[in-house]
């Protein structure tokens, strides 16, 4: 309806594409952020949509181009931010992924997910000790996050008591 009423609307139709997406149609997601793009040609929500709904149709190496775009464009998008930070621990990247994951934090956004993928290797794991010397360094989110973190399933308490001391 909205897209009917107000066609130029980028919102609307990345709403229809995310929807889309959700519905696990993957061809329909892919038209539907086109029709986005061709409205925003930098629309890193729509990018990542059409990511994606490529890697669901099989094409796992545009999927992955697609998000490499998107993460450099969507450091506000919670969903392209929480890609990045597996990615760059795939890689072997570890600075770089809580650097992705501060991005989430600075917004107010503490998704269990993104605290499981810094927490997996704590407490002396490369991205745990990343994430050490970032909180080490008292960011306005490091209260949000210890209390997020504590939320976290029983297997993951004992990595945040460990991480909790090696900041002391």
């Amino acid at each position: 309806a909205a897209r009917a009423w107000a066609p130029w609307s980028t919102a609307a139709n990345q709403g229809l594409a995310d929807d889309a997406l959700a519905s696990t149609t993957p061809k329909h997601a892919i038209g539907e952020a086109v029709s986005t793009l061709r409205l925003s040609p930098i629309n890193a929500v729509a990018i990542r949509t059409a990511a994606m709904a490529s890697a669901l149709g099989g094409s796992t190496a545009a999927g992955e181009q697609l998000m490499g775009i998107a993460v450099s464009l969507g450091w506000r998008d919670p969903v392209t931010q929480l890609w990045a930070i597996g990615a760059s621990q795939q890689t072997g990247e570890p600075d770089k992924a809580v650097q992705r994951a501060q991005a989430l934090f600075q917004q107010n956004v503490f998704i269990p997910s993104s605290l499981e993928l810094l927490l997996r290797d704590a407490p002396n794991g490369p991205t745990a000790t990343s994430l050490v010397q970032a909180l080490a360094s008292r960011p306005e989110w490091r209260p949000q996050f210890v209390k997020a973190a504590a939320q976290l399933p029983p297997n993951y308490g004992g990595n945040v008591s460990l991480l909790a001391f090696r900041l002391d």
